[in-house]
């Protein structure tokens, strides 16, 4: 069976989500798909070294025209082209679940950011790139999941929480296209004027005390994601638990040797996300 142009989209935008979220059953896979296309698409104009903003703007124009037009067809044709495909497939998710608007004028509000390499001050202003980047999509994700009310605020902060080591993991990435999400007064607060290799070099104890900084701080939001699980059904806890594993083990490499982000991309093998998934699988206990 040949594999979805959303599949295709997902695995080479984030292999090992794409293997973690291969758990989720029937409908619900495939609507995650379908949501991950959109936002994957999206990201790659924006993020590219010379960003397609030309792309990026006609993908914010479709959605605009059709998100409230009701005769608007989400079924995909032979002839869209791939901006009119994932906006389908986002207005598809966007009817069927209830989206609310905001979500991804909130995202699109993020992306646009990242065209323009906006820096960020504060924690405070940090925090608003998280909430379009991220925060939103696992308040999407919460939707396709069926998740009762209680754990939205857990979906955004487990979101939050994931994309923020990220950041971490991709510091060279961004500091070589010009971008920084951490806030400005915590590069202050460690002696650090930018991220780039040649200045983290020279003042190795400050980048190492910042990145600690750092981690603690994605540690901390992840605890606080974790707390709240007992609110998701045990049988969508498996991918979910995967995925929180694997961001840990990314986080246990950068704080091994903080300067590897500048080395290697930090990225676990299938393997292990196998393991980790299997671990969750044959040990119920750990999805308490």
């Amino acid at each position: 069976m040949k594999m979805s142009i959303e599949k295709k989209i997902f695995k080479q935008g984030n292999v090992k989500y794409y293997f973690s979220s291969r758990f989720f059953l029937g409908q619900m896979r495939r609507d995650i798909f379908r949501l991950y296309s959109f936002f994957q698409v999206a990201k790659d104009y924006v993020r590219q070294p010379i960003p397609e903003k030309h792309e990026f703007t006609k993908l914010k124009n479709l959605w605009a025209k059709y998100k409230d037009d009701d005769d608007f067809s989400v079924n995909h044709q032979k002839g869209d082209s791939i901006n009119l495909r994932v906006i389908k497939n986002i207005i598809h998710l966007y009817r069927r679940y209830k989206f609310e608007p905001q979500w991804i004028e909130s995202f699109f509000d993020s992306m646009q950011a990242d065209i323009e390499k906006r820096q960020y001050k504060t924690l405070d202003d940090t925090l608003w790139y998280l909430h379009g980047s991220a925060e939103v999509v696992g308040l999407m994700l919460a939707q396709i999941l069926n998740l009762p009310k209680e754990a939205s605020k857990i979906a955004l902060l487990e979101a939050r929480a994931i994309q923020y080591i990220n950041f971490i993991r991709d510091i060279e990435e961004d500091a070589n296209s010009g971008r920084c999400y951490f806030p400005r007064e915590d590069l202050k607060t460690f002696g650090l004027h930018d991220l780039t290799r040649v200045h983290v070099t020279v003042n190795p104890q400050n980048y190492k005390d910042f990145i600690v900084y750092q981690i603690n701080r994605y540690q901390n939001w992840q605890q606080a994601a974790n707390k709240g699980f007992s609110y998701i059904p045990r049988r969508i806890r498996i991918p979910l638990k995967t995925a929180i594993d694997l961001c840990q083990w990314t986080a246990a490499e950068i704080i091994s040797d903080p300067f590897a982000v500048y080395h290697r991309k930090i990225v676990p093998k299938r393997h292990h996300v196998v393991r980790r998934t299997l671990k969750h699988m044959v040990l119920p206990h750990q999805l308490q």
